[in-house]
């Protein structure tokens, strides 16, 4: 008896020793990063992001900007987001608002609407703004504005002009790679480091956001975009960072963004506003800016 257990015992423990053989205990190597993403995109889940956008001129900082919210993926990409955009300005940008802000009585101005905190929800229902900036001249029991389908042309809005988190815009990314080495540590995630650059017009062709944007004319399309971007052991977008320059009247302006990524694959859903919170553009009591408008401040 005691024969047939050592028997029957050891064929159990076999299968399980076959399983950590030298070959198996390897770590297995990581998906290539656009498969990696890809591998994100299902329903409820998605990611955090905070954005923090500069306007550099003359080496001195002019505008800048923290965006931070998240992404609700879905089988193809991004199906939503949740996002919230405050804009800090100089002292001397502000003065120059001041001056173009003058209203009547009852009405919303310019500066107030560029530095109060604006969240904008998106999904492909629409897209809704809600500011403290305009709060006094809604309706009783309105909080949020619904913005015109034109403006965004039924897209869900994405706050990134680089924007890694579409397969084809990181596969161009990483197909012509000026540089790769260790990235260090970026959020407790250990990270490579790939640098490179391309024009807005390359850019153009292969990213659905930078589209949704607008064209661009021929000076715009052969601006370069300098980018470095930290990917972690999982091959999944931890940092990026893109600067383009310009030079006008002999000053240079460096426009930056550099964005974090935090969270991937954590179960995520982001609802529409409840209908009877939002004043439509029908109903609207006074014109609120276009979303292009209140982006394009800190361009």
């Amino acid at each position: 008896m005691r024969r047939l257990v050592a028997i029957l015992a050891a064929a159990l423990i076999a299968p399980a020793l076959a399983t950590v053989s030298p070959a198996s205990a390897q770590t297995a190597a990581p998906v290539n990063p656009v498969d990696a993403l890809k591998n994100q995109f299902k329903s409820n889940t998605g990611v955090k992001f905070l954005t923090v956008e500069k306007s550099i001129i003359g080496g001195k900082s002019s505008i800048f900007a923290d965006v931070k919210g998240a992404y609700q993926f879905g089988a193809s990409g991004i199906s939503a987001s949740d996002t919230t955009l405050r804009l800090r300005i100089d002292d001397e940008t502000r003065d120059s608002l001041e001056e173009l802000s003058e209203t009547e009585e009852g009405e919303v101005s310019l500066l107030e609407i560029i530095t109060s905190p604006m969240r904008l929800v998106s999904t492909k229902k629409g897209t809704y703004l809600s500011t403290p900036a305009i709060a006094p001249v809604l309706p009783e029991g309105k909080s949020w504005v619904g913005l015109p389908s034109s403006t965004l042309g039924g897209r869900v809005l994405v706050a990134q002009t680089l924007n890694v988190l579409e397969p084809a815009t990181l596969k161009a990314l990483l197909s012509d790679v000026s540089s790769k080495k260790p990235g260090g540590n970026v959020d407790g995630a250990r990270t490579t480091l790939y640098t490179g650059k391309l024009t807005y017009g390359e850019l153009y062709k292969v990213s659905p956001a930078l589209r949704q944007l607008g064209k661009l004319d021929k000076s715009q399309a052969k601006s370069v975009v300098n980018w470095q971007l930290w990917l972690d052991a999982k091959n999944l977008p931890r940092r990026v960072v893109n600067f383009t320059d310009e030079k006008v009247s002999g000053v240079t302006t460096r426009s930056v963004s550099d964005t974090r990524y935090t969270g991937w694959g954590s179960r995520l859903t982001i609802k529409t506003p409840p209908a009877a919170e939002v004043l439509t553009e029908k109903d609207a009591l006074q014109e609120i800016p276009e979303l292009p408008q209140l982006f394009n401040v800190i361009k």
